[in-house]
């Protein structure tokens, strides 16, 4: 086992000087070069004030060259590009012919209801998009597995796209308040690197009307899980 405390021990000191080389470069960078620059102004034999001023340009500029790196970086990743819009229910009423609307005209039966949630690409290249898991369930009833993960598609800039899981057989419940759970799981990131995941834990009430009409959705959320694969 000594072969394995010595491995853990060298990737122990690797960790430090990765981190004692990131503050080296966040901090001490400016500072060095600024100080390059003051000595060889010095050893020229420039003024003070020109010495002085070549410092302070030699640190601002590492410094917003730093900052417009950094800025870039944070443009360009797609972490944190995906917005929760909210949740949807999306309920399909049971077919019935005319006599049986008149007679029935103020309840009306929901076949299926399918609930998922609505995201949002805020950035401005596309995000590709894998369903890892989807478990929901409405009244106590869930619909049929799907085998997951999806295939991965790609979200538009500023566009939105509905992620679901199945329809549930609701066998002609009435139409009123119906009471579901959501889970959805995602992992997101540019086409091949979807490195990004994104969990959706909540409680959702559809409130459908006697006669179908869906006024909207009351929703409590659990918070949400994000981070890196």
């Amino acid at each position: 086992m000594g072969w394995i405390k010595g491995i853990l021990d060298q990737f122990g000191r690797a960790q430090v000087v990765q981190y004692i080389f990131s503050l080296a470069i966040k901090y001490a960078l400016p500072v060095i070069l600024a100080s390059l620059a003051g000595f060889s102004g010095y050893a020229g034999g420039a003024a003070l004030m020109w010495i002085m001023m070549a410092c302070a340009l030699t640190a601002a500029g590492i410094s917003h060259t730093r900052y417009v790196l950094t800025e870039h970086q944070i443009k360009n990743s797609p972490s944190d590009k995906l917005r929760l819009v909210s949740a949807i229910t999306s309920p399909t009423l049971v077919l019935t012919n005319r006599e049986s609307r008149r007679n029935d005209i103020n309840q009306r039966h929901i076949s299926e209801l399918q609930i998922g949630v609505l995201l949002q690409n805020i950035s401005h290249f596309p995000i590709s998009i894998i369903v890892e898991s989807a478990n929901t369930e409405c009244n106590g009833k869930k619909p049929p597995r799907i085998t997951y993960p999806l295939p991965a598609f790609e979200l538009l800039p500023n566009n939105v796209a509905a992620i679901t899981d199945g329809s549930i057989n609701m066998e002609g419940t009435p139409c009123q308040a119906i009471e579901c759970i959501l889970k959805i799981s995602i992992r997101y990131g540019k086409r091949g690197k979807e490195k990004y995941k994104m969990s959706f834990n909540g409680k959702v009430t559809a409130n459908i009307q006697p006669n179908g009409q869906l006024l909207g959705n009351y929703i409590q959320w659990d918070p949400p899980v994000i981070g890196k694969v």
